[in-house]
């Protein structure tokens, strides 16, 4: 039998068959008329900390050469991939390549301590270092890549095993939020979200977003320590819309 193997910038892949994010998803539907493991990789979709809902439609344009679409990073978010997409690909003998995102690159350098478990042993912690980060960031998704080195010595890591890596980035104060606050403005990259002014009115605030973490969202600017925002009847909020504020 012909050895197909190959090494694609350091992963290695039983074949060079390597399906692009942007047509197969996260390979459900794709699963329905093959066996996704004779693939070498799958690229998922990209992904993003917080949910996106993408442009809206029409997203394709038919042109006399052919056609257009603009799906405008269309995603879930890193948690609920983690969560509902990750657990059906597992199940596949083929490598998966993810993404993170560029806001992290500064932070994240060779040597770096990191710390890993793998669901099978849940109550084990593994220690790595980070051996390899990739210099190319993706310009579609601004995600990038790294590797991280695991000595393994009883032989306790077996390839195919899920593995949730923890990347210590030091702490800040800042201001999180309840992530269903958060709004995104339809056709543009706009978040924002309303705060209750006086306990009467809610004003609209653009707002940049860091990370998630669970169902709290950091708020990097836009909203100041100590404010309350909207968490309910947001569809009929806008501002200057009057609110009468329910205190649990």
């Amino acid at each position: 039998m012909t050895d197909l193997r190959v090494n694609l910038a350091g992963v290695e892949l039983k074949n060079p068959i390597v399906v692009p994010s942007g047509t197969f998803g996260f390979g459900r539907e794709y699963g329905q008329f093959f066996d996704l493991s004779e693939l070498g990789a799958i690229c998922v979709k990209g992904l993003t900390p917080l949910r996106r809902e993408g442009n809206p439609a029409p997203r394709i344009a038919e042109t006399p050469m052919g056609i257009l679409n603009s799906v405008g990073l269309q995603n879930p978010g890193v948690d609920a991939f983690i969560a509902h997409e990750l657990p059906y690909l597992r199940q596949f003998d083929v490598k998966v390549i993810a993404n993170i995102s560029e806001q992290y690159f500064s932070n994240v350098k060779v040597g770096m301590p990191v710390k890993l478990t793998v669901d099978i042993f849940p109550d084990e912690e593994f220690t790595g270092t980070v051996s390899l980060i990739y210099p190319a960031l993706d310009p579609t998704t601004r995600t990038f890549k790294v590797e991280v080195k695991v000595p393994n010595a009883k032989r306790t890591l077996r390839p195919g095993m899920y593995a949730r890596t923890t990347f210590d980035m030091g702490s800040k104060e800042g201001v999180m939020v309840p992530d269903v606050a958060v709004q995104k403005q339809v056709g543009s990259a706009e978040r924002y979200l309303y705060v209750i002014e006086g306990d009467s009115v809610a004003e609209r605030r653009s707002i940049k977003v860091g990370r998630q973490v669970g169902d709290r969202v950091d708020i990097l600017s836009g909203v100041e320590p100590g404010e309350q925002v909207a968490v309910t009847a947001l569809s009929k909020l806008f501002d200057g819309a009057a609110v009468d504020v329910k205190k649990d």
